[in-house]
């Protein structure tokens, strides 16, 4: 099956994730909101023609960190690991990518590079 990228933005998928205010400190409360919106502006680069990048604060503890959806409708990780796999990508990859580019946002945000 030949899949033509870019994709539709109701075929993509919106990769969420919620941030918590702790990771950014003691004051990180005050802090969450812009660091969210300034994240998402960086790495709104990354595989656009595919992925939907949101971060949001997360003041839930019962929602999951990360949320995969497609045209508001939420993925399980399989399912989305299902759904990248036909895009020829990999969750495990496009995580370990997003965890480590959120970490270096964290340092730098933090003044620790």
């Amino acid at each position: 099956m030949s899949i033509t990228l870019p994709l539709p933005p109701h075929k993509k998928i919106t990769f969420t994730c919620r941030v918590e205010a702790g990771c950014l400190g003691p004051d990180g409360a005050l802090h969450v909101q812009a660091f969210c919106q300034h994240a998402e502006q960086e790495i709104a680069f990354f595989d656009t023609g595919v992925i939907q990048w949101r971060l949001v604060p997360r003041h839930d503890k019962s929602e999951d960190e990360i949320q995969y959806s497609i045209a508001s409708k939420i993925l399980t990780r399989e399912q989305a690991a299902r759904y990248f796999s036909l895009l020829d990508r990999d969750i495990e990859d496009i995580e370990n990518f997003f965890h480590g580019f959120l970490v270096r946002l964290i340092n730098e945000y933090l003044g620790h590079e």
